[in-house]
């Protein structure tokens, strides 16, 4: 410190620092005292939370059913509810029924309604946070063209027999009609076919189950109407199906969604299995 000088191997103070070692001492001391009672006022700081460690809350904007008296309503819930701040989430929707000015994300009145957001956030002390742009789980809007926007990887396969020279015109994968579509070849792949596989589903001959009410056999055969839904089983009496092929079969692997897919993303059960 500049306060300390040197002198031999040790060292002395100047005369104007002898004051300030007593000021540390008494704030060593003052320190000391503080972190005695340092858990009490973390107790009391998870009971009562200061506003900056305070969560805040996604806020959905969806098009078509919003209004200056309903935002309000809603940043003083939150705002009543201890939360910090919002991230508001702006997105289209479909006509509500029995909602008039139907109010379109992005139109002249949805800017407005997003400005009185952020007058309101202001005037209840709360932190306002939006994303960059509309889209669910992407960067988007009308302003990005098919041939700028986020890519979807999809494949065909067809199987041809080897040792000669083929032309053929490869099918077009997950045709579609719609004309903002924009497909584009990357790259087309020949390998040899897997031993045991020939390009069809693996089906059984025959399956047990203790849900026999279902239409196995439709969803089994890929059949376009077999669908249908589980309902959440007790834990003592879990939903089986028992597959049989009548004879042995190498499974390189099976893909099933995620738990939050099949519980149709209503509810998120760390307990849930599979």
């Amino acid at each position: 410190m500049g306060l300390f000088r040197a002198v031999d191997s040790g060292y002395q103070l100047n005369p104007s620092s002898r004051y300030l070692h007593f000021l540390l001492a008494l704030s060593f001391g003052a320190l000391i005292e503080v972190g005695a009672a340092a858990p009490g006022a973390l107790e009391a700081g998870f009971k009562a939370p200061p506003a900056e460690s305070r969560p805040e809350t996604w806020f959905h904007l969806i098009g078509g059913n919003v209004s200056r008296t309903g935002l309000t309503k809603d940043l003083e819930a939150v705002a009543g509810a201890g939360f910090q701040g919002i991230q508001l989430f702006h997105g289209s929707g479909r006509a509500w029924p029995d909602v008039s000015p139907q109010i379109q994300t992005l139109s002249a009145d949805w800017d407005s309604l997003i400005g009185h957001v952020a007058d309101e956030t202001r005037r209840l002390g709360l932190f306002f946070t939006m994303q960059n742009c509309p889209g669910w789980a992407m960067s988007g809007g009308p302003w990005i063209t098919p041939d700028r926007s986020m890519r979807h990887l999809i494949t065909s396969r067809q199987d041809v027999t080897g040792g000669t020279r083929v032309e053929l015109s490869l099918a077009q994968p997950e045709p579609s009609t719609e004309p903002w579509r924009d497909y584009r070849d990357v790259a087309v792949l020949a390998f040899p076919t897997p031993e045991g596989d020939d390009g069809t589903w693996l089906k059984p001959v025959t399956f047990h189950t203790n849900r026999p009410q279902f239409p196995w056999a439709d969803l089994l055969a890929g059949q376009p109407d077999g669908t249908f839904r589980l309902a959440p089983a007790p834990e003592s009496e879990p939903t089986w199906l028992e597959l049989d092929f009548g004879r042995e079969v190498t499974l390189r692997s099976i893909e099933l969604p995620p738990i939050e897919v099949l519980t149709a993303r209503r509810n998120f059960a760390p307990s849930a299995r599979i």
